[in-house]
């Protein structure tokens, strides 16, 4: 694993365009190693709107992991209630850490909530990395987007 040089702030305004860039990239460029071209092409479907993201970050807790230069390589989110619902990277940032500063600073806002359990919804890359972080698989599930099945891994952890 590389470690590289990012710092971790709150989601801003004007963020959202950089992340749906990122999450495009990642999605386009790491799906195909564990997903189908019709999977990946619904998991993207739907993801250009940048008010739509600002409105659902704004009421988040949302993380941005940024190089010195103001590079975005990462960002994740929570729901108030425990929910982590994103956490992507940049295709040149995976497993070079920053997924793991990424979810230090999200357990630590978590616990700073009083936020007591986490759950999530994880696709095929990211049931490892909550798996070695301590999360349960709660379940194994299908959704259909856009007439496409895609499975994901229900996971949850409670925060001591």
């Amino acid at each position: 694993m590389r470690n590289v040089d990012v710092t971790v702030r709150s989601y801003q305004l004007g963020d959202a365009p950089a992340l749906i860039e990122l999450f495009e990239r990642s999605v386009r460029d790491v799906g195909p190693a564990r997903y189908s071209p019709a999977q990946v092409s619904a998991w993207l479907r739907g993801a250009r709107d940048p008010q739509h993201w600002h409105e659902r970050l704004a009421e988040r807790e949302a993380y941005i992991a940024q190089t010195p230069d103001g590079t975005v390589l990462g960002w994740i989110e929570m729901e108030l209630d425990g929910h982590l619902d994103y956490l992507y990277c940049a295709p040149e940032a995976t497993r070079s850490g920053v997924a793991d500063v990424l979810y230090a600073v999200l357990i630590a806002g978590a616990r700073k909530l009083g936020i007591t359990r986490l759950t999530t919804e994880a696709s095929r890359f990211a049931e490892s990395f909550f798996s070695r972080h301590g999360w349960q698989l709660d379940r194994r599930e299908v959704i259909t987007r856009d007439g496409v099945e895609i499975d994901r891994a229900r996971m949850s952890v409670a925060l001591g």
